[in-house]
């Protein structure tokens, strides 16, 4: 399930909710408890690699690795 990310029109609270995708129902705003809630567009954050150890080097010339020299 994605976790979406809301402001609150009443009061401007910032916060995130995991949500089912066909999901339709009312978001809550969890500082002032108003149901008028704006769905925001969030960022997705990739990190290089995945599980492996960083001082492997990949062959690959690359300037964020510090495993390579």
């Amino acid at each position: 399930m994605p976790i979406y990310n809301f402001i609150c029109n009443e009061c401007g609270e910032k916060f995130e909710q995991l949500c089912r995708i066909s999901w339709q129902g009312t978001v809550t705003c969890p500082a002032c408890k108003q149901t008028d809630v704006k769905k925001v567009i969030s960022l997705i954050s990739s990190h290089g690699r995945s599980g492996g150890d960083s001082s492997e080097c990949s062959g690959k010339s690359c300037s964020g690795c510090s495993g390579c020299k």
